[in-house]
């Protein structure tokens, strides 16, 4: 109690150091460890808890603490087989890493810990609490505005050097599920680390995603892989071309037998944003129209065939902004094969029957077939006239409109406009704080502050 607010925890910083240091090292207070757990918790829960009064001072005060604690904490839960001292340690080590202050202080004594549990067997009943941890490398540090991140983000680079091979080897090996789910997810925000990954250590991820998508595996199981797949091609596809057939491949086979609609949309996103980072595309679409699917067509076509169906169902605002760009990507891309492809155009529904469309596709569904790229333009039209029924904009969301949309500028009033280029604008990198680090899936995603109606009407020119 008396550590429960930030004020008690600078008074209590000098005697509290020696105290917890003594029942962490010695056997004879080994009954105070569970006690001494929920005040270290304390220290992270309370002390980097944003906005209470005195939070920064304590911040300051329990930095020599937490560092000097942290490795004896480790060295204790190493070897204990108590399952709720487990539980407490790890929930006092993962919420003091759950800040960006949190984790500069805890960066010397985190990396040798997380190191050993990932390569020790006798400390392999840790490895779930040690991936949350690292999993908490990457998403905290990388949350947009934190005070600290960018300090974190810096103090953690040796970590994940060293770190990331380690972990590609554990989850190669490992047959555990859900390891290897939490594995993938940890996986995909270290990949943000793009200076600190080496380009040959790539594979060892596509390997995991591809673990995943086995046909033995649920959709739901399937799913956790797409986050990973999601940064491969988001922040590393300069580097995916020798990689790229068995990714592609992975994606078209689970997309073949998928049934959850979130997983179908995710698959699709995959691809979406594949197009949209490719500075080639003839690779992309080579690959894909020499596929086979079980139903007879070519994988191009059954790709384009599912997109242009299921793109008026996605779900979030960022992936119809991903799924559009790519269309028109495509649209404008001077391919032949796009003028033979036919896909469905809309469902057609019995005039006798009084009941409304039914939003879930049946196999008992018939659809009219139209050309590719007059499909695209239809997709667009109703995307648009979605978007213009939305409320207006403030006045300030107006500006940011007409900046996008180059209005006022000589290259605005051109025939067609280079839909790669929302994707390069100069004006949205600089939302971000570092290029490096920028995250892919979400808020400070390059096309998140693009508004829609701007993609729209920039391919409509």
């Amino acid at each position: 109690v008396l550590a429960s607010t930030p004020q008690g925890m600078v008074a209590l910083s000098p005697p509290l150091q020696p105290t917890l240091l003594a029942v962490f090292t010695s056997p004879a207070l080994e009954p105070m460890v569970e006690a001494a757990l929920d005040i270290l918790w304390l220290v992270g829960s309370v002390v980097f808890a944003d906005g209470l009064e005195g939070a920064a001072q304590a911040r300051e005060a329990q930095k020599e603490m937490v560092t000097s604690l942290f490795p004896q904490l480790a060295k204790l839960l190493m070897k204990t087989d108590d399952l709720s001292l487990q539980k407490a340690g790890a929930n006092c080590m993962s919420v003091l890493a759950s800040t960006p202050q949190g984790m500069v202080a805890l960066s010397p004594p985190l990396q040798p810990t997380l190191l050993a549990v990932f390569t020790s067997p006798a400390l392999e009943p840790m490895v779930e609490a040690a991936l949350d941890i690292l999993w908490l490398v990457g998403s905290v540090v990388f949350a947009d505005g934190l005070e600290g991140a960018a300090q974190a983000r810096e103090a953690q680079k040796e970590m994940v050097t060293s770190l990331f091979p380690q972990l590609a080897k554990l989850l190669m090996k490992t047959d555990d599920l859900s390891l290897q789910k939490a594995g993938a997810n940890c996986m995909s925000v270290l990949l943000r680390y793009t200076s600190c990954i080496q380009p040959a250590q790539l594979e060892c991820a596509v390997n995991i995603a591809s673990k995943l998508m086995v046909d033995d595996l649920l959709d739901t199981a399937a799913i956790d892989a797409s986050p990973l797949i999601t940064q491969l091609v988001t922040l590393w596809s300069s580097h995916l071309a020798p990689l790229l057939p068995s990714l592609l491949q992975t994606v078209l086979h689970r997309l073949s037998i998928a049934k959850l609609p979130s997983l179908i949309q995710a698959l699709l996103i995959i691809i979406a944003r594949l197009v949209n980072h490719s500075s080639d595309l003839k690779p992309v679409l080579d690959f894909l129209a020499s596929q086979r699917t079980p139903n007879g067509q070519d994988g191009l076509t059954y790709v384009l065939t599912y997109w242009t169906k299921y793109h008026e169902k996605f779900q979030g605002d960022l992936n119809v902004k991903v799924s559009l760009l790519a269309l028109g990507k495509l649209f404008q891309t001077p391919d032949p094969r796009f003028e033979n492809i036919q896909v469905p155009g809309e469902l057609i529904t019995d005039p006798n029957n009084n009941n409304k469309r039914n939003t879930t596709t049946t196999t008992t569904d018939q659809w009219t077939t139209v050309p590719f790229k007059l499909k695209v333009t239809y997709i667009f039209l109703k995307d648009y006239e979605k978007a213009l029924t939305k409320p207006a904009p403030h006045a300030d969301e107006e500006e940011e409109d007409e900046d996008y949309l180059g209005e006022g500028s000589d290259e605005s009033q051109g025939d067609t406009i280079d839909l790669d280029q929302l994707l390069e604008d100069d004006d949205i990198h600089g939302l971000m704080d570092d290029d490096e680090f920028a995250d892919p899936t979400d808020s400070i995603d390059p096309l998140h502050p693009v508004p829609l109606t701007s993609i729209i009407e920039g391919w409509m020119r």
